[in-house]
């Protein structure tokens, strides 16, 4: 037949209380961690990429300067705004 159930007192919330939050904060962690890893991976293929067509403007794309200048303010624009990594920013 079935079980019977039991009540739960107010000492065992408050232990499922504390792993709730434990658990929530390996959590946050975790994905702070795999954020990190993951914005060092973006910056290190932009500043590759930056350089790259600025040693290729040399010879082969011969870019104007103001053309250089916008292509690497947007990018960085971009960078700064929609990967929100400006440290100097409160919450």
């Amino acid at each position: 037949m079935g079980k019977r159930k039991r009540k739960i007192g107010g000492e065992e919330i408050s232990q499922l209380s504390k792993f709730a939050k434990m658990q929530r904060y390996l959590d946050v962690n975790k994905a702070r961690r795999w954020l990190s890893k993951w914005a060092i991976l973006v910056n290190s293929i932009w500043l590759f990429l930056v350089m790259l067509i600025l040693y290729l403007n040399s010879n082969y794309l011969c870019l104007s300067d103001t053309v250089l200048v916008t292509l690497l303010t947007t990018t960085t624009y971009f960078q700064r705004k929609y990967l929100n990594l400006n440290s100097n920013q409160k919450k």
